[in-house]
């Protein structure tokens, strides 16, 4: 289902034209951490494209080896800290997506999370804009908004 998401995602987020190599570069989706999804990124991506772009698929414990990537999937432990992850990725363009409770408050830019047991997303406006990234109208409807917390 989250694989699903992040399609759609790709589909209605904009980058601007400088996070492209080139017309024809893919959309690069990282995994940041303990991958949860396996091959079910890969089978949702096959033959599918985003904005007229393939999509790509890589996987790190070091966010360094994510600096390419348009979109981010950063899990998470309980004993994490949302923001230090998200450090690296703050104020490029990357759609940060998470999984963990306070993560689009702690400047995640996309959060999943379980409301009567169906999977949602919430979504921080101003940690978007601040990476240069423009949110379909569409995709701002079904999200709930939320605002970055300040320490």
């Amino acid at each position: 289902m989250k694989a699903a998401f992040l399609l759609n995602f790709a589909r209605f987020v904009e980058w601007p034209a400088s996070a492209h190599s080139s017309e024809t570069s893919p959309i690069h989706v990282g995994v940041l951490g303990e991958d949860p999804f396996g091959e079910t990124l890969e089978r949702t991506f096959a033959g599918r494209t985003a904005q007229g772009r393939s999509l790509a698929v890589l996987r790190s414990g070091d966010p360094k080896d994510l600096a390419s990537c348009h979109i981010v999937f950063i899990r998470t432990t309980r004993k994490d800290k949302p923001a230090a992850l998200l450090e690296p990725f703050r104020e490029r363009p990357v759609l940060t997506v998470g999984e963990a409770e306070g993560f689009a408050r702690a400047g995640g830019i996309l959060n999943f999370y379980l409301e009567e047991r169906k999977v949602r997303f919430e979504i921080n406006p101003e940690a978007a804009k601040r990476a240069g990234l423009k949110i379909s109208s569409k995709l701002l409807q079904l999200a709930r908004l939320v605002r970055e917390e300040t320490p």
